[in-house]
């Protein structure tokens, strides 16, 4: 899947990010090409702009969903795997680039990383939160987990 229209936004520190997506997105876009031919990977292409056109530039839902009404079952079920293994790629290019960049946090010895536990400690420290404080305040949480599929956290761990 070539980058084409608008890529994401991206902050300066995720440049190794933007290049493993950009990567990713070309080795796809060959393996649709090859796997399902020229036509196949057009099409995708055609959803896929319209997708992005859509979200960024208020257009109605018309033209995309004149791209996939026109479908068969089967290049429905393609189609469906095409960005599928698009988005697991994407997933693990994120995971791989949050390690790189807390192993670039750790190997500076600088401050710790924004928002990290450690970071989080010394905040409290520097407000003037001592430690029988802060325990008490931990004795007072109730911690319940929430299972969800919100669409930008969402990781599947097999292929549609």
């Amino acid at each position: 899947m070539e980058v084409a229209d608008r890529a994401p936004d991206f902050l300066p520190h995720d440049g190794p990010l933007r290049e493993d997506v950009h990567h990713l997105g070309m080795l796809i876009g060959q393996m649709l090409t090859e796997q399902g031919g020229e036509p196949f990977y057009r099409h995708v292409e055609t959803v896929r702009t319209a997708a992005i056109r859509r979200r960024h530039e208020g257009r109605t839902v018309d033209t995309l969903a004149a791209s996939l009404a026109a479908l068969d079952a089967g290049d429905a079920e393609a189609l469906v795997r095409a960005f599928a293994a698009w988005f697991h790629s994407v997933n693990t290019a994120e995971r791989v680039h949050r390690i790189r960049r807390r192993r670039d946090y750790q190997l500076a010895g600088a401050a710790p990383q924004p928002e990290s536990l450690a970071d989080t400690l010394a905040s409290l420290k520097a407000r003037g939160v001592g430690a029988g404080e802060l325990l008490a305040c931990l004795a007072h949480l109730d911690v319940e987990p929430v299972f969800t599929a919100h669409p930008t956290e969402a990781m599947r761990r097999s292929l549609l």
